[in-house]
């Protein structure tokens, strides 16, 4: 029995140190095998190989960020637009792609992963996020794209040169990145967005690690709240924002102006050919979620349990504000707790609903982090128009049609936005839905504009403010007077009140498909692009809808699922049964 014991033990210990022998050959392989691993990978993308202090965690990354020409192709594959994909600013092939969350991001990761053979790299948590947003956790096992590590990104961007400060060197060179050094006037070589290819390489021969978009990364920044973002961006203030070892965040369900994404891959498994063979499984992409509501209708504004949520909510989504960072003019540096306060503050004093103030800032400056109207206390852009920059830069004194205005500080913006809103025009289009408020508001078709006032009323408040819903008396979450000013006012039919920017937006060719007035349609997605209406179109016929069809709407074309339906009511049964396919569908009345 002893020898047998003693057998045992000796077997154990040999089986032990033959395992550590072959994990140490394994890692010195690793180690070894650097060298004999290509220094470029090209599947959709291309990519260098990146070295690490620990063998056998090299990676490769994304030459440059991904563009809105890579993007296209997830698109075309059947994947949810970006943001602000029918903005004639953005969308430009060689421009970083941005207005895309987290989730997002990972959803492109998977589909690339699919695209080139390999296992997707995430998978679903099957948890919420704390705002409400279904998770994803990493496969570290898999051998397919992810999104960056905070490490890996810095490693990356150094270029192999120790600790520098940026991806050229320790001193900053305002020609090699770009940032907002225009500060609310027109200089420089960049407006916005500069093409991926106009940035320098650092040493690994990557382009854009500092400025210009904002990159996700794949940790917590705040467990389960905030992801962790690096890089800086073109709404950035200051260089220091730019730097390789400065970490911003924000929650993964926000998209903004300056936030985009490249990928990376680990290194092991990476055979010396490409590896592009497209594989055509059908896959559910990634859609953008307005309809998680779990917290009750009935809110005190003014309470201190709202104003401390909103607050929350700013610093979580928007830490890169510009109000939050700097003084500006007579308004000084503030916390998200103070421009919560000010919200409600003066929304209060006029009746106003402080979430739809808060949400008319996030859909127009992604609350003062990026535009140059912030640099005049205007985050709303408050019926900015740049073409009024020819007759000089903003004044306290302006003329309105002459001149843009400037404000000495955010409560005197929140003042004039409050007295602007409240016109009979936009009494008479709140009567309406959200949509037909939208039209008169912006003064164009904006789904983008709907999309971003329902996430900030969902977000904040658990509340259900979208293109149709309400159905009708869309001013009841616009002002807490409504009841009253209903009794008051007059209702004319509303007519936009801004002049159409051709330069920002192109009328769509004309269709053959004509809108039948009166009838009520399901609405899949507006564009301004006849090629992406068409896309959408082909993708609810291969979803097996027979009869989905394009609709003429002032300067868009809309692509409605079916033929409309004669009432409200049998439309809204027709949604809700397309409600866990579709969650992002709206009615529409033709006119």
């Amino acid at each position: 029995m002893r020898l047998t014991w003693l057998y045992i033990k000796n077997t154990v210990r040999w089986c032990c140190l033959l395992a550590m022998l072959g994990a140490c050959s394994s890692v010195s392989k690793k180690a070894k095998s650097f060298e004999d691993l290509p220094k470029e990978y090209t599947g959709l993308k291309k990519m260098v190989l990146v070295p690490t202090e620990v063998a056998g965690h090299e990676f490769y990354i994304d030459v440059i960020p991904v563009t809105y020409q890579d993007f296209r192709k997830y698109v075309q594959a059947g994947g949810t637009i970006a943001a602000y994909w029918d903005e004639a600013t953005y969308n430009k092939s060689l421009q970083p792609v941005t207005g895309i969350n987290w989730y997002h991001a990972v959803d492109y990761c998977n589909w690339r992963s699919k695209m080139e053979g390999l296992s997707p790299a995430y998978v679903p948590s099957g948890k919420l996020d704390t705002w409400g947003y279904p998770g994803w956790r990493l496969n570290k096992e898999s051998e397919g794209y992810r999104l960056p590590f905070e490490s890996e990104f810095m490693t990356a961007a150094r270029g192999g040169k120790g600790k520098r400060a940026y991806p050229w060197g320790d001193r900053f060179d305002p020609a090699k990145a770009n940032y907002d050094n225009e500060r609310g006037v027109k200089i420089g070589k960049w407006w916005r967005l500069a093409k991926v290819n106009e940035l320098p390489k650092n040493d690994f021969g990557i382009r854009g690690m500092s400025g210009n978009v904002w990159h996700w990364c794949n940790d917590w920044h705040t467990t389960n709240r905030t992801k962790v973002l690096k890089g800086g961006s073109w709404g950035s203030i200051n260089p220091k924002y730019l730097q390789i070892n400065y970490r911003s965040f924000s929650a993964p369900s926000n998209y903004n102006f300056d936030i985009g994404f490249r990928c990376v891959r680990p290194a092991y498994g990476i055979s010396r050919r490409d590896s592009t063979a497209q594989k055509a499984a059908q896959r559910k992409f990634y859609q953008y979620q307005t309809s998680h509501y779990n917290q009750p209708l009935r809110i005190d504004y003014y309470g201190t349990k709202f104003t401390q949520r909103l607050a929350t909510f700013l610093g979580d989504y928007f830490p890169q504000s510009l109000y939050f960072l700097e003084q500006v003019d007579a308004q000084p540096k503030i916390t998200p707790l103070q421009m919560a306060q000010a919200i409600v503050s003066v929304t209060q004093q006029h009746n106003i609903n402080p979430l739809f103030l808060t949400a008319i800032m996030v859909s127009e400056s992604g609350l003062g982090s990026c535009s140059f109207p912030r640099w005049y206390n205007n985050p709303m852009a408050f019926h900015w128009q740049n073409r009024l920059m020819v007759n000089g830069l903003p004044t306290y004194q302006a003329m309105p049609g002459k001149l843009n205005r400037k404000y000495r500080n955010l409560k005197a913006a929140f003042q004039a936005f409050c007295y602007g809103i409240r016109r009979n025009i936009y009494y008479a289009a709140a009567r309406e839905n959200l949509y037909d408020f939208h039209m008169v508001y912006v003064g164009y078709e904006s789904d983008v504009w709907l999309y971003t006032i329902a996430r900030v009323f969902k977000d904040v408040a658990g509340i259900r403010f979208e293109a149709d819903e309400p159905m009708q008396n869309a001013g009841a979450m616009i002002y807490h007077d409504w009841e009253q000013i209903k009794q008051r006012i007059k209702t004319p039919r509303p007519t936009s009140l801004h002049q159409y920017d051709k330069t920002r937006h192109t009328s769509p060719p004309q269709t053959s498909t004509k809108t039948i007035s009166g009838r009520y349609y399901l609405i899949a997605g507006s564009y301004t692009h006849l090629a992406s209406a068409q896309q959408k179109l082909q993708h609810l016929r291969q979803a097996g809808f027979a009869n989905p069809r394009l609709l003429q709407s002032q300067r868009r074309l809309r692509v409605a699922f079916d033929a409309g339906y004669q009432t409200r009511q049998l439309a809204v049964i027709a949604k809700q049964k397309l409600k866990t396919t579709y969650t992002d569908v709206w009615i529409w009345r033709g006119r």
